[in-house]
């Protein structure tokens, strides 16, 4: 499938939602930006071999696409509006390929209300590589920074932690749905998403605060795949949890009030557990275990070197 059929076919394929004047098929797309006080733009690339493998579904890949961009999203409290999509595929693949990876990519978005809208299309003798440029707006009045938590915010996180790589970093639901209720019922103070894994992402987050943490060993929602993968390699469940990476939850901190207000009304099923709190110690992360015992937070995660 060469690029302009690739087109013709995408646009009879594409929804687009509000805002949008000009989609795919022009040099540019238009977009009507009148009614935003703000914008948040963000990017993200996959490369094979590093965040998909040839062995991966098609469309799978395409939905982590769109998937991995509305966590950022959702992250920063924002509402996922138009993407651009730029694809070097590999000229070892075929047009059944091209066509499942964009089903996926389409499905995504249509399931958040988000418009494609542009992008570009080539191929590539060295793989297939992929990047997403998602442009959003503010759930609230303002989107939720890294930067804003206190000393004695709850830290709590969305769903369960750990274990990915089975089968959760491609087919995971963006928790787009929970970062609006959030911010529309009690907002947080900070939030972000837990890409690298909890252990690297809560100190990327305390350094933007100036603040330090201390976390509950058995308060941490382990997931399922966590505790399996334990029992065949030599690696704890907790340290699945810490450091496994692409779990794409949110991690936030919240006034303690604001927290009991959540507690009380949170009606959505992905789960939200407090798992520790926010400290004064500037930098400094703990792991409080089950008898009391405290010690640094083990370090960890993925880095991308």
């Amino acid at each position: 499938m060469n690029e302009i059929d690739f087109i013709s076919w995408l646009k009879d394929n594409l929804k687009q939602g509000e805002g949008v004047i000009v989609g795919p098929g022009d040099d540019c797309a238009v977009l009507d930006v009148a009614d935003y006080s703000q914008i948040t733009i963000s990017t993200d690339t996959l490369l094979e071999g590093t965040h998909f493998s040839t062995k991966d579904e098609a469309y799978d890949i395409g939905w982590k696409t769109v998937a991995v961009n509305l966590s950022d999203m959702a992250a920063m409290g924002c509402r996922p509006l138009w993407a651009v999509t730029g694809l070097g595929f590999n000229r070892g693949s075929d047009s059944d390929w091209l066509k499942n990876f964009t089903k996926g990519l389409i499905a995504c978005s249509e399931n958040h209300a988000l418009s494609l809208v542009g992008g570009d299309f080539t191929t590539s003798s060295n793989g297939t590589s992929i990047t997403m440029t998602i442009v959003g707006i503010p759930f609230s009045s303002n989107p939720v920074y890294r930067s804003g938590a206190k000393v004695g915010d709850i830290i709590a996180v969305t769903g369960s932690l750990g274990g990915s790589i089975k089968n959760k970093h491609l087919n995971f639901n963006p928790r787009i749905k929970e970062s609006e209720w959030l911010c529309k019922n009690s907002l947080p103070n900070a939030m972000m998403d837990i890409s690298d894994g909890i252990s690297l992402d809560l100190r990327r987050l305390c350094s933007e605060s100036k603040v330090g943490a201390i976390i509950e060993e058995d308060k941490l929602p382990i997931s399922e795949d966590a505790k399996a993968m334990a029992m065949t390699d030599k690696k704890s469940a907790i340290n699945h949890a810490l450091t496994d990476g692409e779990d794409f939850e949110l991690l936030l901190t919240i006034d303690e009030n604001k927290w009991n207000t959540i507690k009380s009304n949170w009606n959505l099923p992905t789960a939200i557990t407090e798992i520790g709190k926010i400290t004064n110690d500037c930098n400094t992360l703990s792991l409080r275990d089950i008898n009391g015992k405290e010690a640094e937070l083990p370090k960890g995660g993925y880095i991308h070197e």
